[in-house]
């Protein structure tokens, strides 16, 4: 199978054979039935949509709304603001062990950004305080969505 780089990841070219990979390993463990688009959804709220993708750059909006999926998805629900998301999980995504194969299957990409601008883009929303660094953990680091608007610095962005 041809292999091409992408921001110093390598990745199968075969874009089919590794969704059907990808395909058959969520089809194991929830069941072929479940729609992949409905009802397997993020809540995003509004605000990010309304008050902040116009004054964010697009690295710095790929990478709060890669945040916002590992923070308020998976079925965390509202209750959810923070999460322990290392660089190489904003960088190449999460994988996990095929039971079967032992292969590892790729079940969300990540940002598509190098890790040099992840770590500016995530300075830039910590700086204007949209998000927030927690401590740091043997998995990575604990980012916090700001959960009260007043505390985002507007005027700054």
């Amino acid at each position: 199978m041809p292999i091409t780089r992408h921001e110093g990841r390598a990745l199968s070219t075969d874009k089919h054979h590794s969704f059907s990979l990808r395909q058959q390993a969520i089809d194991r463990q929830r069941g072929p039935a479940m729609s992949k688009i409905v009802p397997n959804s993020t809540p995003t709220p509004n605000f990010y949509y309304d008050e902040l993708e116009w004054l964010l750059t697009s690295d710095e909006w790929k990478v709060l709304s890669y945040a916002v999926r590992r923070i308020l998805g998976f079925e965390k629900g509202r209750d959810s603001t923070s999460a322990t998301i290392s660089l190489s999980t904003f960088e190449a995504g999460v994988s996990i062990a095929d039971q079967e194969t032992g292969e590892l299957i790729l079940l969300a990409h990540g940002c598509g950004l190098s890790r040099p601008k992840i770590s500016a883009a995530l300075g830039v929303l910590v700086k204007f305080r949209i998000m927030r660094r927690g401590r740091s953990t043997k998995n990575g680091r604990v980012w916090k969505l700001e959960t009260d608007d007043t505390k985002i610095d507007f005027d700054g962005l």
